[in-house]
């Protein structure tokens, strides 16, 4: 009675198999082991169809998770520990190229954006988002410039800014290729 239940309900058997394992060469494998497993066991079934089929499944279904388990156990890496065989797939490469790319553009964009701006305009964008990054207040006491004053320069600079990278569509350019990267 268990072979017949076996061999009727093998589909089955192997749906179990692999909705757990994605590498289907392993399916014959594991139901080899859990017929295997099902045979040694000693215990006397009784002539219950119902009571015999839950215990096949339940050893299908164990000898699956031990194998999934010998798997994991296998392909886990510490996480501190960086393999050096791992290459970078050629979609990442491709990825990080156009990433490059568009940084590059970006800042020569923002280049040529600064050089429009007038002298005033830009050394209060400068003094705000320069090398030497201050806040406003430290950028007034040394320049002379009242707070007002500068703050004004800089927000018209930066609309100016604005504008150019509007006009030639880069803003758009850039946020698509934020959202397709999924940055926040």
């Amino acid at each position: 009675m268990l072979e017949d239940l076996w061999r009727k309900n093998e589909s089955i058997l192997r749906a179990i198999v692999g909705s757990v394992l994605t590498n289907h060469t392993l399916i014959d494998d594991v139901l080899q082991e859990a017929y295997l497993r099902m045979l040694r066991t000693s215990r006397r079934l009784e002539d219950n169809e119902q009571e015999t089929y839950r215990f096949i499944r339940r050893v299908v279904w164990t000898t699956t998770i031990d194998q999934y388990r010998r798997l994991t156990r296998r392909t886990m890496v510490p996480l501190d520990v960086r393999i050096a065989s791992d290459k970078p797939t050629p979609l990442k490469l491709v990825l990080d190229q156009e990433q490059r790319d568009l940084t590059r553009l970006l800042i020569g964009e923002l280049e040529h954006a600064l050089e429009e701006l007038t002298p005033v305009q830009r050394q209060a964008v400068e003094c705000y988002y320069g090398t030497q990054r201050k806040p406003l207040k430290d950028a007034c006491s040394e320049t002379g410039i009242p707070y007002s004053t500068l703050r004004s320069r800089m927000l018209s600079g930066l609309r100016r800014i604005r504008t150019r990278f509007e006009e030639k569509g880069m803003i758009d350019r850039f946020l698509s290729y934020e959202a397709n990267q999924g940055w926040s």
